[in-house]
């Protein structure tokens, strides 16, 4: 697991800027500042694609985007990588800033998994998830 910067200053401003305020054009800034990354640590190459964590529906509707979706999709145009959209959300919760460490984990257990239509898509490859 590697995040681009420390959640904090400037890259927490970004966040939730993306998340709570409606400023799609975070995703360019977190999609190129994850891109760099990449190119910054060797064991962070050879993914064959990138895969987004997708929000759950009732969030992205109220946002009007899935950020995470958003920001796959400026990493992979940099990296040239595809994106593949590969995992569903099989439950909600709640906001996860409003959770302890321990609550956050317990709560992501189970929330998540492969899409029916991933079947044979995942064997073999490198894939770099995006939450």
């Amino acid at each position: 697991m590697r995040a681009a910067s420390r959640h904090a200053g400037p890259a927490a401003a970004l966040v939730h800027a993306l998340k709570f305020r409606g400023a799609r054009g975070g995703a360019i800034q977190a999609g190129r500042a994850l891109a760099r990354e990449l190119t910054r640590r060797p064991e962070l190459w050879g993914f064959d694609a990138v895969v987004p964590v997708p929000a759950h529906p009732s969030r992205e509707r109220r946002r009007g985007y899935d950020q995470a979706l958003l920001i796959a999709r400026v990493l992979g145009q940099t990296a040239r990588l595809p994106v593949l959209r590969l995992l569903e959300r099989r439950r909600g919760g709640a906001p996860a800033w409003t959770l302890g460490r321990l609550q956050r984990r317990e709560q992501v257990r189970g929330a998540f998994g492969p899409a029916p239509w991933a079947t044979g898509l995942t064997a073999g490859r490198r894939l770099l998830i995006i939450d």
